[in-house]
């Protein structure tokens, strides 16, 4: 591979903006290549290295769907059982679903349940537990039937974990270390934000500054999600994974399942997207690509502060773990550099430009977030009160120097007036907005709130007034 060519890219990456540190290596038949920019410590001028510890967020998935198909190939529990079995007391809001979905459905995300990421995220750093995130799914409701729609879905990787769990007595990180971590030399790995905080060579997460720069943050604490987001570690380490998967040290029967088409997957949008690769389908924990001709297995992390890929191409024997802290930079960041790295794979030269022209995506208006010169259909203090969904969680609406505000799990967000009766809950900090509805009864009396927090529903959640 050309790594000087690599090497230029990595820092017009980096100069472009956004990216606190990053570091990538590279596998060409077992021969590592690193390439880094930036810091771990700004403030301790700490570089990053290839041995910088990264949370790799939603990479997770692949080393747990992996652990599972082995413990599948070793009858040690089924990927096909209906998890009723390993968890009978489970319960989902389409019963066909609950009596049937099994840990290769949750795997492959084709249970229909949408992500419903709201449920847990605004809760995740009060004490929510696994089995509480798996009691959040009775009460969330599907967009598509069983099997008919893939649907990414971070809280039904907790399902898979929970009954494997059930049905080996392991934690799910207790099975990646002794099927792939342990198998695979990986040392210098852990499994909880408290891995993270103790570790001497550690990306710090940042965020920006109000008035400009950057600052360091807490890490967010997303023990409880296990196996969808929680490993970390380093791109030094993280690469004897993506070896382990091309040189015989894992099961290949478990692999070519993980490794095979499971579920469709719907195109990108019209007009984005890298003309030589196609996404269509999922294994169980890896997006199946065809890039050039050529199989390219992936699957991408982002967690607050964080983003990351892993991939492999087993034709070529060439793979790479890339991961970044970020205060804000485009979202295809890792798809491009991916891509890059694969083009010089194959001995072509990528155009560094033209592959994040081909991987944005066309701008859009922004969400109107308020009508001007209207007026609230009551007074803001009839809105304020406690109000409770069963899967999403209490919340409470507060009035502070004549404006409405939501108090949620750990979040204090704005209320912005629309008209009448509907508001806008604004998110800044991811840039998100959900459209709000109070409703009142014949009496003019305010009984509950209506929020669009999953945009796959038709159907807002409604949090009844307490």
């Amino acid at each position: 591979m050309q790594n000087k060519k690599f090497q230029d890219i990595v820092d017009k990456a980096y100069k472009a903006g956004g990216i606190v540190g990053m570091s990538i290596t590279t596998t060409e038949k077992g021969k590592h290549t690193h390439f880094t920019a930036g810091h771990a410590d700004v403030a301790a001028g700490q570089a990053v290295t290839e041995r910088t510890v990264f949370p790799w967020a939603s990479c997770t998935k692949s080393f747990f769907a992996v652990a599972a198909a082995i413990l599948h190939q070793k009858g040690e529990l089924s990927l096909d059982t209906p998890i009723k079995k390993y968890i009978p007391t489970l319960s989902l809001v389409d019963k066909y679903t609950e009596n049937n979905v099994t840990i290769r459905d949750l795997l492959c995300h084709r249970s229909g349940i949408p992500r419903h990421d709201v449920a847990w995220a605004m809760h995740i750093e009060q004490g929510l537990t696994p089995e509480g995130i798996v009691a959040k799914l009775a009460h969330l409701p599907p967009f598509a039937s069983f099997r008919e729609k893939f649907s990414y879905n971070n809280m039904c990787y907790v399902l898979a974990g929970e009954a494997a769990r059930a049905a080996t007595g392991k934690v799910w990180s207790q099975a990646v270390r002794e099927e792939i971590t342990d198998k695979a030399g990986i040392k210098d790995i852990s499994f909880d934000v408290a891995g993270m905080d103790t570790h001497a060579d550690r990306a710090l997460r940042y965020i920006n500054k109000d008035g400009g720069g950057i600052e360091p943050a807490p890490y967010t604490i997303y023990d409880a999600n296990g196996p969808a987001t929680t490993i970390n570690t380093s791109t030094s380490e993280l690469i004897k994974w993506i070896d382990a998967q091309m040189n015989g040290t894992l099961d290949a029967d478990a692999l070519a399942l993980c490794h095979s088409p499971q579920m469709g997957m719907p195109p990108a949008p019209a007009g984005v997207g890298h003309p030589d690769s196609d996404m269509a389908c999922f294994g169980l924990g890896f997006g199946i690509h065809r890039f050039k001709g050529k199989k390219l297995l992936a699957h991408t992390g982002g967690i607050d502060g964080f983003i990351s890929v892993h991939f492999l191409m087993p034709d070529l024997g060439f793979g790479g773990a890339i991961a970044a802290s970020v205060t804000g930079t485009p979202a295809y960041l890792m798809h491009a550099l991916m891509f890059a790295l694969a083009d010089l794979a194959l001995g072509n030269e990528p155009d560094w430009e033209q592959i994040c022209k081909w991987l944005t995506p066309p701008a859009v208006e922004p969400p109107v977030q308020e009508i001007v010169h209207t007026i609230t259909a009551l007074p803001l203090e009839e809105y304020v009160g406690h109000y409770a969904h069963p899967g999403y969680g209490e919340m409470e609406v507060v009035l502070r120097d004549g404006k409405l505000a939501i108090l949620f799990g750990t979040f204090d967000i704005p209320l912005s007036h629309f008209n009448g009766n509907f508001f806008n809950l604004f998110e800044g900090g991811n840039g998100l907005l959900f459209p709000a509805q109070f409703i009142t009864n014949r009496g003019g009396k305010v009984t509950a709130f209506d929020i669009q927090l999953e945009a796959l529903l038709e159907q807002p959640a409604r949090f009844d007034k307490k």
